[in-house]
């Protein structure tokens, strides 16, 4: 059977609550107002820091004596980190601290200025999302703040990335697509990055930020290599914002 039209009044009630429900989930856009220069290097110069995996012998030496003890035959596993909180929480990617059991997790932050070591431990991790949170023993009075949680990022938003590998060198990259502002969800973009920057933030030029470098992506075609995209994760900032309020309760 063919099934009989709906009548245009039954059609206007049932559009009609479908584009309002639309409406509701929409959020504005984020209008980025970028920083001065200086003082957008000032800020990621301050922010810039280095986690290790390291032997707990070597944790030891570090902390005391604010370098490494000098046995190359330690495996030493380094990625970034984004400090987000003035009390010493860094944002980093789950994968630089997984599989890491015999290994204590030490953050050197500020590593542009007057360098700050300390030991970290895991607060929260979401292995799916390449999310981790960690807690240090170390105050952290430069840090990022998230773009806003009720404001979506457009495509074609320009970014740079502050981790340790590229650094200042880091080129100007942009969105890849979309980003909002709730939930939590990975995006990509085109930054080219390098091992170590794994963990590392990805920022607006208001010195806002956006996630953390989770991968870069290659593909190989005629014995060469050519970039795709890279792929970076954002936690939602009100989860966030609980997580460290309820751990920071704790202590």
């Amino acid at each position: 059977m063919i099934p009989a039209m709906l009548s245009p009044h039954w059609q206007l009630s049932i559009l009609v609550p479908f584009l309002t429900l639309l409406a509701s989930c929409a959020q504005p856009w984020h209008e980025v107002q970028p920083l001065p220069a200086k003082q957008l290097e000032k800020k990621v110069n301050a922010c810039r820091t280095l986690v290790l995996s390291i032997a707990p012998d070597d944790a030891e030496a570090m902390i005391s004596k604010h370098k490494l003890a000098g046995n190359k035959d330690r495996d030493v596993i380094l990625g970034s980190a984004a400090p987000v909180s003035p009390d010493g929480y860094f944002l980093t990617a789950c994968h630089v601290i997984s599989g890491q059991n015999n290994h204590e997790f030490v953050v050197i932050y500020d590593v542009a200025g007057s360098r700050k070591y300390g030991r970290a431990t895991v607060v929260w991790k979401d292995a799916g999302a390449d999310l981790a949170l960690l807690r240090s023993t170390i105050k952290t009075p430069a840090f990022y703040t998230f773009s806003p949680r009720d404001e979506d990022l457009r495509a074609g938003t320009q970014i740079l990335h502050a981790g340790m590998a590229t650094g200042n060198k880091a080129q100007i990259g942009e969105l890849s697509q979309r980003v909002s502002g709730r939930g939590t969800a990975d995006f990509l973009h085109t930054l080219r990055l390098a091992p170590g920057d794994s963990g590392g933030p990805v920022i607006l030029f208001s010195g806002e930020l956006v996630g953390v470098n989770s991968a870069v992506g290659y593909f190989s075609a005629l014995d060469t290599n050519f970039f795709s995209a890279s792929r970076s994760s954002r936690p939602d900032p009100r989860k966030m914002e609980k997580i460290i309020a309820k751990d920071s309760a704790t202590q």
